[in-house]
């Protein structure tokens, strides 16, 4: 099958670019494959599967034009949908092995500064030079492992690590650490790492560490609400769309709109009909997995908050806490933390996903198109009511008679210019009686009611948001 289905995307591949065509070898290969199954081309193939012997060149000469006649064509819900499944299962594995990637080249990162700290001769000879590097290398190895990339290259972010690890692992005690095994010694950087970078998140929470992690931790809940919306919002659609392609009157508008026979038109409704359903089933199982992700993130983020609350407890206003207490906390928080960041890569993943899925959607002209003399009539019609709405509102909430003026008040009639001359209009345009009667409110003011200035001030003219509110400004002077 592998050498025939290469010879077939090849050929199909040349043919496509010949004719001015970008054809993606694995849409080819998914429709050859398609092919073979619902035998569409078993009058060419005359039965004969793609594991089968090698095709002769006549054959692969027929069937790739068969092949570029599909997968060229400009209006086909059939190729939208194969292109739509083979093109997302080709971001997935890219996505997954981008991830797999990154964590690889992590561990490898970390593995080779873990060889030369807990290697059998990690240390040429005992002199204080030779334990500063040592302790430098463990800091490094530390930075890396905890995700604590800014101490490697900020010297303000450096002393902060520095000084945190050194509160648990002092250069007095690397003489001791240089004995032991090299299994123990893994152990106890790894837990050094988690430790330092708990440290480093608790004296941020109290204002402590400043140059160390960010300011503020990425907040995981905001965009993923965002893409959870979006991924709702697409799936109401899709099945609205869904529905309206099972209504009694779609075949009779299908055949009109492309000029088909019933059968035909029925068949254009059901490929429709199927890629709508692949998509629906796509962005399903992206919001499937976007919500197990948010649900893990939520965890995660709770027991955060709750770890340093415990710390905030057991350390208090005490100048020294016994360590069996704190460490078990830090090293927790360190681990949450970059269980945390963890999440933080998959959403964005997952953002890409939803942006790939996107931007697959549709591709042929639908069934469930408006017209565009339909579109035009009815966005006149809008446009129109539209109008008549906003004349009427204008109309409801013009001022007939302003209110008299008290003295050192002067009224603008809203044909005037001078009170929307720039730098005219006071607090920006907005209602200054919402803004105090409604909690600091911002409301627009409204032109038509006109503006009111205050004789003798530089503020400007204000304008109002309702006639009731112009009425409440003047009475209160």
């Amino acid at each position: 099958m592998e050498d025939n289905l290469k010879r077939l995307v090849s050929e199909t591949t040349r043919l496509c670019r010949e004719a001015g065509h970008t054809a993606d070898p694995f849409v080819i290969a998914y429709v050859a494959c398609l092919q073979e199954v619902q035998k569409s081309w078993d009058e060419l193939t005359g039965g004969a599967a793609l594991d089968a012997a090698p095709y002769e060149p006549a054959l692969i000469a027929s069937l790739s034009q068969f092949l570029a006649g599909i997968v060229t064509k400009k209006d086909s819900p059939y190729l939208a949908t194969a292109k739509m499944q083979v093109l997302m299962e080709v971001s997935f594995k890219k996505q997954r092995e981008g991830v797999e990637g990154e964590q690889a080249e992590h561990e490898e990162r970390c593995g080779m500064l873990s060889r030369a700290i807990t290697g059998p001769r990690p240390m040429r000879d005992n002199t204080s030079e030779s334990y500063e590097k040592m302790m430098k290398l463990i800091m490094e190895y530390v930075c890396v492992a905890a995700g604590l990339d800014r101490a490697l290259t900020d010297e303000f972010a450096a002393q902060e690590v520095r000084a945190a690890m050194e509160s648990v692992f002092p250069l007095s005690t690397l003489a001791r650490f240089l004995t032991l095994q090299q299994e123990e010694k893994q152990q106890q950087i790894e837990e050094l790492s988690r430790i330092t970078l708990g440290i480093c998140l608790f004296n941020r929470s109290v204002g402590k560490s400043v140059n160390a992690l960010p300011s503020v931790a990425p907040a995981y809940a905001p965009p993923a609400r965002n893409l959870l919306h979006s991924l709702e919002h697409k799936i109401k659609d899709l099945k609205a769309e869904l529905a309206t392609l099972q209504g009694p009157s779609i075949t009779a508008k299908a055949s009109a709109m492309f000029g088909l026979d019933d059968a035909a038109a029925r068949e254009r409704v059901r490929l429709e009909t199927l890629n709508k359903g692949h998509a629906l089933v796509m962005f399903e199982q992206l919001r499937s997995d976007l919500l197990g992700g948010m649900d893990v993130a939520q965890q995660l983020e709770a027991e955060v908050q709750q770890i340093l609350y415990q710390v905030q407890e057991t350390v208090g206003s005490s100048t020294a806490v016994p360590k069996e207490h704190v460490y078990p906390l830090f090293d927790r928080l360190g681990a949450l933390h970059i269980a945390l960041a963890d999440e933080m890569r998959l959403l964005v993943v997952r953002q890409r996903l939803h942006d790939e899925a996107e931007a697959l959607l549709g591709g042929y002209a639908s069934v469930l198109a408006v017209p565009a003399k339909n579109k035009a009539r009815t966005a006149s019609a809008g446009t129109t009511a539209s109008a008549d709405t906003t004349a009427s509102a204008l109309a409801a909430t013009s001022l007939a008679d302003p209110p008299a003026m008290p003295e050192g008040l002067e009224y603008i009639d809203a044909a005037s210019t001078s009170g929307q001359e720039a730098g005219q209009v006071a607090l920006s345009g907005m209602c200054p009686v919402a803004l105090v009667r409604e909690g600091g409110r911002l409301q627009p003011a409204r032109p038509e009611l006109g503006y009111v200035h205050v004789v003798g001030s530089e503020e400007g003219a204000y304008g109002f948001s309702s006639s009731d509110a112009l009425a409440a400004f003047v009475a209160d002077q």
